[in-house]
């Protein structure tokens, strides 16, 4: 179910009905069946198990092709948490609105999916 941005699962097919019916009562519903893609988020439900992978690998790879960063070299710590950014070093050029833009993307990945690099986003911002 999706409805403007939102994401509806229930483990129980009754209770989804239910949940859909009294949402349709107040607003227009379209219901798009079982989601593989939600808001830049690939969603993978196993049946059998009825366990949920929610991943963003498109979405980093695409961001990474956009900023032409494609054969950059992973690192298993995003920042160390004493470092400073020193602003006025520019190793790479690029405009205030490429930063922004490349701040606002990553942002929007920590927010949804990697708490882990938050703390570096927030620096770099």
């Amino acid at each position: 179910v999706y409805v403007d941005d939102l994401l509806i699962a229930c483990s129980d097919h009754k209770q989804m009905q239910q949940i859909k019916s009294a949402i349709s009562k107040e607003v227009k519903i379209v219901d798009k069946g079982a989601v593989q893609y939600f808001l830049s988020m690939e969603i993978d439900r196993d049946g059998e198990t009825g366990s949920i992978c929610v991943g963003q690998k498109s979405y980093i790879q695409k961001m990474l092709s956009e900023y032409n960063m494609e054969n950059c070299r992973p690192i298993a710590t995003p920042l160390d948490t004493g470092h400073q950014v020193n602003c006025k070093e520019r190793k790479y050029k690029s405009t205030q609105m490429q930063y922004q833009s490349l701040i606002g993307s990553l942002m929007y990945l920590a927010v949804c999916m990697r708490a882990d690099i938050l703390h570096s986003v927030c620096k770099l911002a």
